[in-house]
């Protein structure tokens, strides 16, 4: 039976593992595909993320172009400005200043962007002295005033008059409405902000000079009331002239006052609303400078962008290259694979040929009554529509025939039918031409030019149909690659379940191994105990047959667990011995713990002493083989022992304490000649007893492990439980104990068939499902192969009326009367080239048909 269990162990593992090995196949194959999408996938990701960058870089540019266009303007817009501020300072100072004095710093062509704070200070200056000179001529004229002065009353009236209109005289314009102006003037440009500050500073400077010449003024007024009072005093001169030169002063300092007023007005109004639109033109030139700031950024961007993905397009080609290795490596294996599906295919290609035998006789009944069209066309032109029908009868009767490929032909049958009637069209055609060849030489050329046209659409229209077959065909292949992958998912999971179950099996399995050589061990301890027995213990002849029953039947959990507990019933009487010992044993301790001081040291003693003898005793015993007395006479000598503890137990408890102590020294000779005399036979039954409890303890554990094992593993609904220990119980619940082990055992058997016939059955159909997907798959690489053969025959016999149809255009126009140029040997290259075009598209499809061909072997290995 180990034998045999061992075989289906070694089968089961033999199968777990090919089971794993086909599995990893296909999971790395799983893998494979699932990394090749996510690599697409990501690069799909990458790519549109990159053209989302990019058209927002552009319209970021876009933007920021237009932002630098409005910038301009407003710079533009700026300079004009600032170019006619500086005519109004020119205008303004002209009446102060020399004309020419202002020409090295505020020329006619004035250039804003080249002005500097130097400029505005040496403007500043000369406008200080301008106003100096101008107090110093005030004060000369004031001087010659002074030497008028005869009219005393008329002049203090004069002067009390002039002091009145000075004091009337308003301050100068309000300027400081530029100023306020000015702070709200924000723009971002240094130079213009650095400009207008100094220029905002000169402005107040000459406020603060004209109101200190105004105060001079006054000052100086107030001296010339003195010294005019003085030189009243001293001479005498006319009032009227006074007056008069006083009168026509006061009128020209008066209307010069006005008319700066006036100018200062204008001044102010236009200012107001030039500086609102600088203001406003400012402000959009510092939104165009933000675009260009963000067109610079854009720009920026976008090249680390381009570096970006000049550096991902080498990363991209470096993992390419590695994928193309790996892809190289698989395609060698995969080769391997395709040489084992050429050699079944090579079957395959064997029924190919006897079928290809069926159908070249029914190609070549096809040439025959090709044949016989063309002669009918030859004779019978008028009677084109009766050629039809006959060709139709014929095709009938090949359909008749062709039972099998029935289905084929009416696919092909509408292309057939419209070829005939291009035919016909064609045919037609050719008598158009004949009799148009006599006419005119031009018409012939066209009308062979537009044959040649629709022979080139018709061919188009053969390869856009044939073309789209393959994608039909491709569109095919594609839904039964994704039935594949389901079925490849499906079988994957079976597979998965099956190595879950596998491995359940197995660890079942070493389970059991593990409790096979715990029993094995068990096995080579009863072994030992046996031959003890057998040495030194007559009376164990029964027991030795008992044990050697066990030993043939130990490999089953059940009979050991039954033999243990045939074992127990005769061990508990040896227990209950060594538990009366234990006894014994127990008023000795009492009495040594009593004994203080000096005897307790001297009952240790001869304690020590008497275990040493005994042990020799025993030694002596063994190396002599004494004969051990049976189990009966062991039995007396315990219960005499007995007997005798219980008298010393009744003297002590009749005699004092002190007595006790005394006399405990002779008790315990007694007690140790007593055990002197008594024979080993009951240590050497304790040595077994305690042999045997350890087997049994270790056969309970491994009963215990297995029990817990199967019941994890195998999710078993029956309660699994176990005792602790079997020592300590009675007969009858041993039996019971027996019994719901032997429950437990069969309830383990049974779930063991029902998962090694679950897994029978889910092999059974994981293999008919294979079979089924091969048989599918094969019959769609026939229908493929099918097809394509019926295509080759279509081109065929496509290229058969085509030649057939040259050879007549050429029969019929061997010698043109016309003069276009065109001859047999150019009629024949230009045909020659469309052939060749013709076969490379012919080629190129082949190609593709071969590549879904290798497709479809793959996912039929």
């Amino acid at each position: 039976m180990s034998e045999e269990e061992s075989k289906q162990t070694r089968i089961w593992r033999e199968r777990a593992e090919a089971a794993e090995e086909s599995e990893q196949r296909v999971r790395k194959d799983c893998l494979f595909a699932l990394k090749e999408n996510e690599f697409l996938r990501t690069l799909q990701r990458q790519v549109e993320l990159s053209q989302a960058t990019l058209l927002e870089t552009q319209s970021q540019l876009g933007h920021a172009l237009a932002h630098e266009n409005e910038y301009k303007a407003k710079h533009l817009h700026l300079t004009r400005d600032m170019r006619e501020l500086c005519h109004e300072i020119r205008i303004i100072v002209s009446d102060v200043l020399p004309p020419n004095s202002l020409d090295s710093l505020l020329p006619q062509d004035f250039d804003p962007d080249s002005l500097q704070p130097y400029h505005v200070k040496t403007l500043i200056h000369m406008l200080r002295d301008a106003y100096l000179k101008a107090e110093l001529r005030v004060r000369n004229r004031d001087a010659e005033l002074s030497e008028v002065g005869e009219n005393t009353e008329e002049m203090e009236a004069v002067l009390c008059r002039w002091s009145h209109l000075l004091s009337q005289i308003s301050d100068p314009p309000n300027i400081h409405g530029i100023h306020q102006l000015t702070k709200d003037f924000k723009v971002k440009d240094k130079l213009t902000n650095s400009c207008l500050r100094e220029m905002h500073v000169s402005l107040s400077t000459f406020l603060s000079a004209m109101d200190h010449g105004y105060r001079i003024m006054e000052s100086e007024l107030s001296h010339l009331r003195e010294r005019v009072s003085v030189c009243i005093g001293e001479d005498s001169v006319d009032s009227a002239q006074l007056g008069l030169i006083l009168t026509g002063h006061y009128t020209n300092k008066k209307r010069q006052i006005q008319e700066l007023e006036s100018k200062i007005k204008e001044l102010k109004q236009s200012r107001v609303s030039e500086m609102t639109g600088a203001i406003s033109a400012l402000k959009l030139e510092m939104v165009e400078q933000r675009s260009e700031s963000d067109r610079l950024k854009e720009i920026d961007m976008q090249r680390e962008l381009s570096q970006k993905l000049e550096e991902y397009k080498s990363e991209s080609l470096c993992s390419r290259r590695q994928e193309e290795i790996g892809h190289s490596r698989k395609v060698k294996e995969l080769s391997e694979s395709v040489s084992v599906a050429e050699r079944g295919s090579a079957e395959l290609r064997r029924e190919l040929e006897s079928v290809r035998i069926k159908m070249k006789s029914s190609e070549f009944e096809r040439n025959r009554l090709s044949t016989e069209l063309e002669h009918l066309q030859e004779n019978q032109r008028r009677n084109e529509v009766d050629g039809c029908e006959e060709r139709g009868r014929a095709e009938r009767i090949c359909g008749e025939e062709l039972d099998v490929y029935r289905q084929q032909v009416r696919q092909h049958s509408l292309t057939i039918v419209s070829l005939e009637d291009k035919l016909v069209r064609t045919v037609r055609e050719c008598d158009d031409l004949r009799d148009n060849l006599r006419d005119s030489n031009i018409r012939v050329d066209e009308e062979r030019d537009s044959i040649h046209r629709e022979e080139i659409e018709s061919i188009k229209r053969e390869r856009d149909r044939k073309e789209g077959e393959i994608m039909t065909l491709r569109s095919e292949l594609l839904q039964e690659k994704s039935t594949g992958d389901k079925l490849c998912s499906e079988i994957a999971i079976l597979r998965s379940t099956n190595t879950q179950l596998k491995r359940k099996l197995i660890t079942e399995v070493e389970h059991f191994h593990l409790s096979e050589n715990k029993l094995e061990k068990t096995r080579g301890l009863v072994s030992k105990l046996e031959r003890s027995l057998e040495q030194r213990i007559m009376r164990g002849h029964s027991q030795r047959e008992e044990l050697v029953t066990l030993r043939e039947n130990m490999p089953h959990v059940r009979e050991t667990v039954d033999g243990i507990h045939q074992n127990l019933t005769t061990l508990s009487h040896d227990f209950t011995d060594y538990k009366s010992i234990q006894e014994l044993d127990n008023p000795l301790t009492m009495t040594g713990i009593k004994c203080t001081e000096e005897q307790h040291q001297v009952t240790i003693s001869k304690q020590a002493q008497a275990i040493t003898e005994l042990r020799s005793s025993l030694e002596q015993m063994r190396e002599a083989n004494v004969l051990v007395p049976t189990h009966q006479e062991s039995l007396r000598e315990v219960t005499r022992l007995r007997k005798g503890l219980r008298d010393a137990k009744a003297a002590l408890s009749g005699n004092d304490l002190v007595y006790a102590l005394m006399n405990g020294d002779i008790v315990e000779e007694e007690l140790q000649k007593q055990l002197r005399t008594r024979d080993a036979a009951h240590l050497q039954e304790k040595l077994l007893h305690e042999n045997t409890t350890k087997c049994l303890e270790i056969s309970e554990e491994a009963f215990r492990q297995i029990i817990t094992a199967v019941k994890g593993s195998m999710k078993i609904q029956i309660p699994l439980e176990c005792s602790n220990s079997l020592e300590k119980l009675t007969d009858t619940e041993l039996e019971l104990e027996q019994v719901s082990r032997t429950r437990q055992i069969e309830a383990v058997r049974i779930q063991l068939k029902i998962m090694y016939e679950n897994m029978k059955q889910s092999q059974t159909l994981v293999t008919e499902y294979q079979k089924d997907q091969i048989d599918d798959l094969r019959m769609s690489l026939d229908g493929v192969k099918d097809e394509l053969h019926s295509q080759r025959e279509l081109n065929l016999s496509l290229q058969a009326q085509r030649d057939y149809f040259k050879t007549e255009n050429l029969v019929v126009k061997k010698h043109p009367s016309h003069k276009c140029g065109h001859t047999k040997e150019s009629i024949d290259n230009m045909l020659a080239v469309e052939r060749r075009k013709h076969k490379d598209k012919m080629r190129r499809k082949d190609q593709e048909i071969v590549a879904l061909r290798a497709t479809l072997t793959r996912l039929n290995d």
